[in-house]
């Protein structure tokens, strides 16, 4: 997924959540909030150092954000080393794991637990616009997932890279290459999930608006997600993204998340300000019960944006407050485009992937 992607989800997503003291992530809600973090957009965009992403302990503090995805596992399958890059970030792990190209990231073991202990999901996101991936059979799939749920989920491994922490979930975010393998990763993945009890774990997707989505329509179709990221790139389409939530989506009570970018330096053109933003998610949580929330690209890029206070991640929650049950499907909707179309940054920190990332997160 592109930068933009990344901001979107943010944005929208601090925008629906009201502030409690331990916000307990409710998948089936309509007010969820999700941050990409781990690409540093604000420094990629020429913000000041002292402005860059914050080690992901410190978003955490903030109780309107329920869900943050880590950006990206960039390399894998394929017979390709698995790899995953988290920009400024990856300056605090300590090298790579012998015999392979992971990080090895005991800050990160520590902050994502700090993160669950706060309520906090923490999902990690395969893909990216430019990363190298791919695989060639489900077979392949169930292989790739296997070594992912020891690396980073509830599996053992001598291969921890974030150690004892284990993750919520994973994200797919799939921008190039063939689809074929993704079903049997997925189908996989899960049945790791049903056989561990401890913990309710997730399966996020990021597509791109057009619709079916050239790299995920099948396997969107053909498996379980839980809540998924439209990338709205070139139209704001979530009529169409509701439609299938309710009549082809395996998981009838996905959620559809809505992307929009963190600061007006997020995206190249499209940032929705404060007071739109918190009118228009009012408006779709009315009219769409596959309405799960707001996704905003990046952290790094919403909470150094000064329109609301503090910060406008934390501003459009604390002034949304707590949707009223959505409508029927025979109402007539809004439309939205007008509010909800940007065009992304391509432009990266020299130690950030090149990941051009928008997000649109439906459950």
């Amino acid at each position: 997924m592109k930068s933009s992607f990344h901001y979107s989800a943010l944005a929208l997503l601090a925008a629906v959540v009201a502030p409690l003291a331990v916000r307990a992530f409710d998948a089936a809600g309509h007010n969820n909030l999700l941050l990409y973090w781990g690409q540093n957009s604000a420094g990629a965009t020429g913000a000041a150092q002292k402005d860059w992403q914050q080690r992901l302990s410190y978003y955490c503090e903030d109780n309107t954000v329920d869900v943050f995805t880590l950006s990206f596992l960039y390399e894998f399958g394929g017979g390709r080393p698995t790899a995953f890059d988290l920009s400024n970030a990856s300056n605090n792990c300590t090298g790579l794991i012998e015999g392979t190209q992971l990080l090895n990231c005991p800050q990160m073991e520590e902050d994502i637990k700090q993160c669950q202990s706060k309520g906090k999901k923490i999902l990690l996101s395969m893909g990216g616009a430019t990363g190298s991936y791919g695989l060639d059979t489900d077979k392949d799939g169930e292989t790739l997932a296997d070594d992912l749920w020891s690396y980073f989920g509830g599996g053992s491994s001598k291969i921890r890279p974030f150690g004892s922490a284990v993750i919520d979930g994973f994200d797919l975010d799939l921008e190039g290459g063939a689809s074929k393998g993704f079903v049997g990763f997925v189908n996989r993945m899960r049945n790791h999930y049903d056989s561990d009890k401890s913990k309710q774990y997730y399966m996020s997707a990021a597509p791109q608006c057009p619709f079916p989505d050239a790299y995920m329509g099948g396997v969107l179709d053909s498996t379980w997600f839980d809540f998924v990221s439209v990338n709205n790139k070139e139209q704001f389409n979530y009529a169409t993204w509701d439609n299938w939530a309710r009549t082809k989506s395996q998981n009838k009570n996905v959620r559809l998340f809505v992307g929009v970018p963190g600061s007006t330096s997020a995206a190249g053109s499209g940032y929705v300000p404060l007071n739109t933003l918190t009118t228009t998610i009012g408006d779709l949580q009315k009219q769409y019960p596959s309405f799960g929330g707001v996704m905003m690209w990046d952290a790094s890029q919403a909470y150094i944006n000064k329109d609301g206070s503090p910060n406008y991640a934390t501003a459009v929650s604390q002034r949304k407050k707590k949707p009223s049950q959505p409508t029927n499907h025979d109402k007539p909707r809004p439309d939205y485009n007008h509010y909800l179309h940007w065009k992304y940054h391509e432009r990266f920190h020299n130690n950030a992937k090149p990941y051009d990332q928008l997000a649109v997160i439906g459950a």
